[in-house]
């Protein structure tokens, strides 16, 4: 199995896509895609737990999740390909831990308003990120997985049904 480096742009338009189907105004039936930054300790308060460890994509926290999500694809690609040295991994030219840490968060619109392209670009991102051990267990993936959910419900959103029965 191979594996690269997305591109900047490509961590860029995910982030975007999800924005884009987030609360747009008080009141707006739509909700931020949100995610736990870790599992819950069974012995913990879970309240404290929610507290502590609920994330939400909003433009506020777009910097952060989008470096997330990038480091996490480098880890990834670094992992599969220990005898490549910084600036060696595939993907982007050249590029470096130190550019991946300086991620800022610019909105591209590219896939934004297309739920179906933007599970497909997921798709890809989560192609790339699988390679180290950790993938399964980190936020990355927990992020990930809530933007995916959040596309499968505009997707579904004018579909009138729910619960299925002989009536349906």
């Amino acid at each position: 199995m191979s594996a690269f480096i997305v591109s900047k742009e490509h961590v860029d338009a995910l982030i975007s896509a999800a924005l884009y189907h987030a609360p747009k105004y008080p009141g707006d039936a739509r909700f931020p895609a949100s995610w736990f930054s870790e599992e819950p300790d069974p012995d913990e308060d879970r309240s404290a737990w929610y507290q502590a460890c609920r994330r939400e994509l909003t433009e506020e926290t777009a910097d952060a999740t989008g470096l997330m999500l990038w480091e996490e694809c480098r880890q990834s690609v670094a992992h599969r390909y220990p005898n490549d040295g910084d600036g060696m991994w595939p993907g982007p030219a050249g590029l470096t831990m130190a550019e991946v840490a300086e991620y800022r968060y610019q909105s591209n619109q590219i896939i934004a308003a297309d739920p179906v392209k933007t599970l497909q670009a997921l798709r890809c991102y989560e192609y790339q990120t699988c390679e180290h051990p950790d993938w399964e267990s980190s936020e990355a993936k927990r992020c990930v997985e809530a933007i995916r959910d959040k596309m499968i419900s505009r997707l579904t959103d004018d579909i009138d049904l729910w619960d299925i029965d002989e009536r349906s």
